[in-house]
């Protein structure tokens, strides 16, 4: 009985040690290897969540950036608008000076037109009247500091219509929003146009 009490330790005691070299030998490096495969899959969509991430925001800030432009685009068309519109009852009058008199308005008295200021508006700062029925918007600072639009009027002898040369002074980086218009570099709209202010400018071109 004794001896096969030892000889049962003796199995029980192998398999133990064979079961605690298996683990060290296979289970436990196995583990180990899961492990660290883990945390490479964690640490690489942890990789993956910054970089959607930073592409998000870069969307959002290209996103942000374009409606910031076209906003402020939208801004310098509708304040130009806006300060060429404060110029309409000026062409009115001198067209009309023109038509009735045949010869433009040699300044504001002649059309009894009032000082700069009373035709101010958001985008204006003034409307005057110049010689040779030249008309000089001052734009306010929320435009352009500085800068001023002139409309010079052009008498078209095959229609008889009186046709508006602007130029723009003082902005040329607003001219892409108002097309129609030129840069001058100064205060020779006359000379420019080669016109003597005391009578009408003509032209027989096109429209």
């Amino acid at each position: 009985m004794k001896q096969f009490a030892l000889i049962a330790f003796a199995a029980f005691t192998g398999v133990l040690a064979a079961l605690l070299l298996y683990y060290l030998l296979v289970t436990k490096p196995g583990i180990q290897s899961e492990f660290a495969r883990m945390d490479q899959v964690r640490d690489e969509a942890r990789n993956v969540g910054r970089e959607l991430e930073r592409a998000a925001d870069e969307s959002v800030t290209r996103a942000r950036d374009g409606f910031e432009s076209q906003a402020e685009e939208m801004r310098h068309r509708a304040l130009l608008a806006t300060a060429l519109a404060a110029g309409q009852s000026a062409k009115v009058a001198v067209t009309e000076s023109w038509m009735t008199m045949g010869a433009w308005p040699s300044g504001p008295a002649d059309i009894g037109w009032a000082e700069p200021s009373a035709y101010a508006n958001d985008a204006a700062r003034g409307v005057a009247i110049e010689g040779g029925g030249v008309i000089r918007i001052d734009l306010t600072d929320a435009v352009a500091k500085g800068a001023t639009i002139r409309l010079v009027p052009i008498a078209d002898e095959r229609t008889g219509m009186v046709k508006w040369h602007c130029e723009l002074q003082g902005a040329a980086d607003l001219l892409r929003f108002i097309p129609q218009c030129k840069q001058t570099p100064g205060d020779l709209v006359p000379e420019v146009l080669g016109r003597d202010d005391s009578s009408p400018a003509r032209s027989s071109g096109g429209p």
